[in-house]
Protein backbone atom coordinates (compact mmCIF):
# COMPACT_ATOMS: atom_id res chain seq x y z
CA UNK A 1 0.00 0.00 0.00
CA UNK A 2 2.71 2.87 0.67
CA UNK A 3 4.21 1.34 -2.26
CA UNK A 4 0.76 2.44 -4.24
CA UNK A 5 0.86 5.80 -2.35
CA UNK A 6 4.68 6.54 -3.28
CA UNK A 7 4.22 5.88 -7.36
CA UNK A 8 1.13 8.13 -7.27
CA UNK A 9 2.91 11.19 -5.47
CA UNK A 10 6.25 10.69 -7.80
CA UNK A 11 3.67 10.47 -10.71
CA UNK A 12 1.71 13.46 -9.12
CA UNK A 13 5.37 15.45 -8.20
CA UNK A 14 7.16 14.81 -11.96
CA UNK A 15 3.39 15.24 -13.56
CA UNK A 16 3.15 18.41 -11.93
CA UNK A 17 -0.31 17.40 -11.32
CA UNK A 18 -2.23 20.06 -8.35
CA UNK A 19 -3.30 18.05 -5.69
CA UNK A 20 -4.12 18.82 -2.26
CA UNK A 21 -1.13 18.63 0.01
CA UNK A 22 -3.33 17.80 3.11
CA UNK A 23 -5.72 15.33 1.95
CA UNK A 24 -2.96 13.07 0.17
CA UNK A 25 -1.05 12.57 3.57
CA UNK A 26 -4.19 12.15 5.50
CA UNK A 27 -5.88 9.51 2.89
CA UNK A 28 -2.57 7.83 3.57
CA UNK A 29 -3.02 7.89 7.17
CA UNK A 30 -6.66 6.72 7.22
CA UNK A 31 -5.85 3.98 5.18
CA UNK A 32 -2.76 2.67 7.09
CA UNK A 33 -5.28 3.06 10.57
CA UNK A 34 -8.13 1.49 8.62
CA UNK A 35 -5.99 -1.61 7.59
CA UNK A 36 -4.36 -2.30 11.00
CA UNK A 37 -7.45 -1.97 12.55
CA UNK A 38 -9.47 -4.72 10.57
CA UNK A 39 -6.49 -6.92 10.45
CA UNK A 40 -6.17 -6.98 14.17
CA UNK A 41 -10.00 -7.86 14.29
CA UNK A 42 -9.36 -10.53 12.04
CA UNK A 43 -6.66 -12.32 13.80
CA UNK A 44 -8.74 -12.50 16.67
CA UNK A 45 -11.65 -13.89 14.66
CA UNK A 46 -9.92 -16.54 13.42
CA UNK A 47 -9.31 -19.93 14.79
CA UNK A 48 -6.09 -21.04 13.68
CA UNK A 49 -6.08 -24.68 12.24
CA UNK A 50 -3.50 -27.46 12.91
CA UNK A 51 -3.55 -31.27 11.29
CA UNK A 52 -2.39 -33.94 13.70
CA UNK A 53 -0.45 -36.80 11.71
CA UNK A 54 -1.08 -40.04 13.23
CA UNK A 55 1.83 -41.80 15.32
CA UNK A 56 4.65 -40.47 17.67
CA UNK A 57 3.59 -38.86 20.85
CA UNK A 58 0.37 -37.61 19.29
CA UNK A 59 -1.66 -38.41 22.69
CA UNK A 60 0.70 -35.36 24.41
CA UNK A 61 -1.22 -32.84 22.09
CA UNK A 62 -4.53 -33.80 23.54
CA UNK A 63 -3.55 -31.26 26.40
CA UNK A 64 -2.38 -28.72 24.07
CA UNK A 65 -5.43 -28.90 22.52
CA UNK A 66 -8.31 -27.74 25.40
CA UNK A 67 -5.68 -24.93 26.38
CA UNK A 68 -4.20 -23.51 23.08
CA UNK A 69 -7.82 -22.35 21.25
CA UNK A 70 -6.72 -23.85 18.40
CA UNK A 71 -8.88 -26.34 16.14
CA UNK A 72 -6.98 -29.68 15.93
CA UNK A 73 -7.54 -31.72 13.03
CA UNK A 74 -6.95 -35.45 12.86
CA UNK A 75 -5.64 -36.92 9.91
CA UNK A 76 -6.84 -40.80 8.93
CA UNK A 77 -3.17 -41.56 7.52
CA UNK A 78 0.62 -39.92 7.49
CA UNK A 79 0.12 -40.15 3.84
CA UNK A 80 -1.57 -37.96 0.73
CA UNK A 81 -5.07 -38.47 0.64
Amino acid sequence: MLVSFSVVLLVMLFGRIQYNRYLFPTSLGLSVLWLFMLQSVTAKLRTPRFAIVPGGRVAQLGSLAVASGCRWINLPCPGPA
